[in-house]
């Protein structure tokens, strides 16, 4: 259920586009200073839905991510812009509410069943990065945080020392994460 309001709330902004679209969207090209107000109080709500996203982050399973594991990581901030970017330009071509809550409705679907990364623009307003890494097992995860990451060392600043273990004398380094789901995870404070 928590991945359901995280995808929901990733798509929120698909909503609030249409909707500011259709408060815009007049015969003449004056617009009131109440058509600004309720697209800035469309888009806060979005954004608030984003951070109750983040929220319900801390309740999903706690687990250990091992550096040494880690063979590769690259951004992946903008390969989700676009994506979004799709999003947001569908939201604008929809004509009526029947085609758009069927539109959403499909697209909710899609992005739930897809395990994808839950990309939220919300989750960049509030410091967080995407980073596709890959394991030395070929897999290819996201781990959302606040780090940047530029090699796995650069994860470790949530890390606490008691998650630093000894492997036959060889140090091993243990992340705190939590898993969203099995591709994806993100890097939690507790």
């Amino acid at each position: 259920m928590k991945r359901f309001f995280l995808t929901l709330f990733s798509l929120s902004y698909f909503i609030v586009i249409y909707l500011v679209k259709e408060a815009m969207s007049s015969p003449s090209l004056d617009i009131s200073w109440q058509q600004f107000v309720g697209a800035f109080l469309l888009m806060g709500t979005a954004l608030l839905l984003g951070y109750i996203g983040l929220l319900l982050c801390s309740y999903f399973k706690p687990m250990r991510l091992d550096i040494q594991n880690i063979e590769s990581i690259e951004t992946a901030n903008d390969n989700y812009l676009v994506n979004y970017i799709g999003f947001f330009l569908i939201a604008t071509d929809m004509n009526d509410y029947v085609t758009l809550v069927l539109v959403f409705l499909f697209l909710l679907y899609l992005v739930f069943k897809s395990n994808v990364s839950y990309f939220n623009p919300a989750f960049l307003v509030f410091g967080y990065k995407f980073y596709i890494i890959t394991t030395n097992l070929k897999t290819r995860i996201v781990l959302i945080t606040k780090q940047t990451v530029k090699k796995p060392e650069d994860i470790l600043p949530f890390s606490s020392k008691e998650d630093q273990k000894e492997d036959g004398g060889k140090k091993r380094e243990i992340v705190q994460v939590r898993k969203i789901n099995e591709y994806v995870f993100i890097q939690w404070k507790d």
